[in-house]
């Protein structure tokens, strides 16, 4: 079911949720990814207020 709800995210989204899950902070996926710590930060926060709307 979890891995269900996580393909509904756009993958930019998938991505940080999956960094973060691995440990990894905001400017360390930032980094990974070549995007800037702050659109990392809002990707974040679009992925988990997303994921919570799925879950429901």
């Amino acid at each position: 079911m979890a891995h269900r709800c996580l393909e509904r995210l756009k993958s930019e989204l998938r991505a940080v949720l999956a960094g973060t899950a691995a440990g990894s902070t905001a400017e360390e996926i930032a980094v990974e990814l070549g995007a800037h710590p702050g659109t990392t930060n809002k990707r974040l926060h679009r992925a988990r207020k997303q994921l919570r709307k799925i879950l429901r």
